[in-house]
């Protein structure tokens, strides 16, 4: 059971990757912990350097993230899944002869 807890938190984790990535796809764009319209700009200043975003810009940034959370989420589950399932099956022991 043991060895089998880190593809479980991997399953977990491929799980929460693809509600996230829904998430992003269905959410409208938000800056600085407030939702943005249509018509909005976002400025964000990191390391002294100001970066400016329009609406669609988020969006599409947005969106190109959660489109790659809703396919990465799911193929770490089925990898984790299928590394479960060949390492249970290596361990089994033999069975025996009647």
């Amino acid at each position: 059971m043991r060895n089998k807890i880190p593809a479980l938190v991997g399953v977990i984790a491929g799980l929460l990757l693809l509600g996230w990535g829904v998430y992003r796809l269905v959410a409208a764009p938000g800056c600085e912990g407030t939702r943005m319209g249509p018509d909005d700009i976002c400025r964000t200043s990191t390391r002294g350097r100001v970066h400016t975003q329009t609406y669609d810009e988020r969006k599409k940034s947005l969106h190109m993230w959660g489109y790659v959370q809703v396919v990465g989420g799911p193929a770490l589950s089925a990898a984790c899944l299928a590394g479960m399932v060949v390492s249970s099956r290596r361990h089994r022991s033999p069975s025996l002869p009647r």
